[in-house]
């Protein structure tokens, strides 16, 4: 592809324009054909290909400054390329060889006075002309703006394009119209034809009916008037006594027997009620009240008692741990404990990798699945093999599990040990985390954001539990840690080894600020459409897992932290159509399980 030098007061103009600027310009060119300019740029790990060409332009232009000739030459054939995209441009200037023609301009001021002459009688708009020569190689002075001035504004033209569209519509309208009223027309005609014929026979059947009714009225007349005879000659007889009517005089009398009865036993219930009215006069309320009042209090206190308390049981570990003074050293280490646990080698690789980021940078570590437990305390072991701690949350808890009081006393014991020391709290969520956990978030989110630090961190792991009672993660819990389910990693069937215990230096855990990437945001390495759904705790958590990353292995793929940190946060938005949002992005086998196992959950 043809390229153009730039002269140097052009590039000094060029590099102070802004990004979205850039962005307003690219996204005029397809972007199949932008994504085949730019092939030449350095691939950004954790992005498919093709998918990360906006990222790959912010990253390419955030070192604008530093941009050597070759870097120039690239951005003047996105520029070619962008003017080889513009089909009414094409079509007044010399299209098969356009470099040609932008060197004339360059070289001939009169050349470029011509062009712009032709470019503005064509009836380009004024966007595409500006568009041209801000991003070209141009020198522009006050001839070139006023002749831009003159170009129609490109509002005029879309006006333009859209009365022609609107004409057009107008005439295929009355057409439609036209055609619509002759069938509503026919069909009216024929309803009308048809319910004629069908009021015709319905007059015919009512004229049958009214002689029969008449029929019908002649009869019951005649029967009137025999039923009348026979009644006067009914009347002239005298009532004499019955059978019926001595049965009748007899049941009256059984009911005036029946009522007496009711009558007396009504009169025996009073009695009674009044002696108990008396008994009840002489009971103390008052005493009965108090003694009421005691015992529920006593009940409540012990309540307390029992739900303020904390069940703590330490993992007995069988032997002294492995000094971990270095980075490599505790990520092998804990690689390896996995893998022995049965979590297949690239997995156990990544998950070590991912814990040990979140561990870092002093975030709550959760596991769920059936193997949670099993992982969290390998965990724990490796990296604090010296003292860890298994802490159950409690059904409905109502206030807080664990107080500021109780956090320094852990800090103090790890101090004292001279080591980090971790504790686990089993199933985080039995309880409502932003009631009972709210001192314990409050804590690990000033760690991560910086304003809390320790010379001996503690490493805080959780657990996720299933069951009908229990409740679904919510935010709150996920914006200060990652989620990894254990069920959706690859598992080998070898028998279980014991695990290895280690102790991480807590000078390793001391975690030092870095920036990730010149002119980028986090905003940038996530997925569209799941950044302005996570808060901004939850964002500088992800932040603070990149830098952390980076300081592990500065090779990293930015795709690590979908597993356990984007997956579950944007499941509890998007769980039905998750695969869109994360189409640019690599997906592991981990991530692509997850991602269809919440798909069948939601169905």
């Amino acid at each position: 592809m043809s390229f153009i030098d730039y002269p140097e007061e052009r590039k000094i103009i060029i590099r102070d324009y802004s990004f979205d600027e850039f962005k307003a310009f690219f996204d005029l060119i397809p972007t199949g054909m932008l994504a085949n300019s730019i092939k030449v740029l350095p691939k950004i790990n954790g992005f498919r290909t093709g998918k990360d060409t906006e990222i790959k332009l912010k990253v390419f232009l955030g070192r604008i400054d530093r941009w050597d000739q070759k870097e120039w030459r690239l951005f003047s054939r996105i520029w070619i390329l962008w003017a080889e995209s513009q089909e009414s441009l094409m079509n007044l200037i010399n299209h098969q060889d356009i470099k040609t023609t932008v060197e004339k301009m360059l070289s001939s001021q009169s050349e470029k006075i011509r062009i712009m002459n032709i470019l503005v009688q064509g009836e380009i708009s004024q966007s595409i002309i500006s568009h041209w020569l801000k991003f070209g190689p141009f020198n522009i002075d006050m001839n070139i703006l006023w002749l831009v001035s003159l170009a129609p504004p490109a509002t005029l033209k879309r006006l333009e394009e859209r009365i022609g569209t609107l004409e057009r519509q107008n005439y295929d309208l009355q057409q439609k119209l036209f055609e619509k009223q002759s069938e509503t027309i026919e069909e009216s005609l024929s309803t009308l034809a048809s319910d004629f014929l069908n009021i015709k026979e319905e007059v015919s059947l009512l004229d049958k009916e009214t002689v029969k009714v008449a029929r019908k009225a002649q009869q019951i007349e005649h029967e009137t008037l025999t039923l009348t005879n026979h009644v006067n000659k009914l009347s002239k007889y005298k009532s004499i006594s019955s059978d019926a009517y001595k049965k009748l005089i007899e049941q009256i009398a059984s009911l005036n027997q029946t009522s007496k009865d009711l009558e007396l036993n009504y009169n025996m219930l009073a009695s009674d009620q009044l002696r108990l009215e008396d008994h009840l006069n002489q009971i103390n309320m008052n005493e009965i009240e108090a003694s009421i009042g005691r015992i529920k209090k006593i009940g409540q206190m012990a309540a307390v008692a029992e739900a303020n308390q904390i069940y703590e049981r330490n993992i007995k570990f069988e032997s002294e741990p492995i000094q971990l003074s270095s980075l490599e050293q505790a990520l092998t280490h804990l690689k390896n404990n996995l893998n022995s646990l049965g979590i297949k080698l690239a997995d156990a690789k990544s998950i070590s990798f991912e814990v040990l980021s979140a561990v870092l940078s002093n975030q709550l570590v959760m596991f769920c699945g059936s193997m949670a437990m099993f992982v969290a305390e390998y965990c724990a072991a490796s990296l604090c093999g010296h003292t860890a701690k298994i802490i159950n949350v409690p059904f409905g808890k109502i206030d807080d599990l664990v107080s500021y009081e109780q956090i320094d006393q852990w800090i103090n014991q790890a101090k004292s040990y001279g080591c980090p020391i971790a504790i686990i709290f089993e199933g985080l969520n039995r309880s409502s985390f932003e009631v009972y956990g709210a001192s314990l978030k409050k804590f690990i989110a000033k760690r991560i954001v910086m304003l809390k630090s320790e010379d001996i961190p503690i490493v805080f792991m959780g657990t996720i539990v299933t069951g009908s009672s229990v409740l679904n993660l919510g935010r709150e819990i996920l914006e200060i840690g990652p989620v990894f389910n254990t069920d959706h990693i690859g598992w080998n069937y070898k028998n279980i080894t014991p695990y290895t215990t280690g102790v991480i230096d807590s000078s390793i855990l001391t975690r030092q600020e870095i920036e990730i990437i010149d002119h980028l945001e986090i905003e940038d390495l996530l997925p569209k459409g799941i950044v302005e759904h996570g808060s901004i705790l939850w964002r500088k958590t992800i932040a603070a897992t990149y830098k952390t990353m980076i300081q592990v292995d500065s090779s990293f793929d930015f795709s690590s932290v979908n597993f356990g940190w984007l997956i579950p946060t944007t499941s509890l938005y998007f769980s039905d159509h998750m695969e869109q949002l994360f189409d640019e992005i690599e997906l592991d086998e981990r991530c692509k399980a997850l991602i269809n196992y919440m798909k069948l959950e939601i169905q």
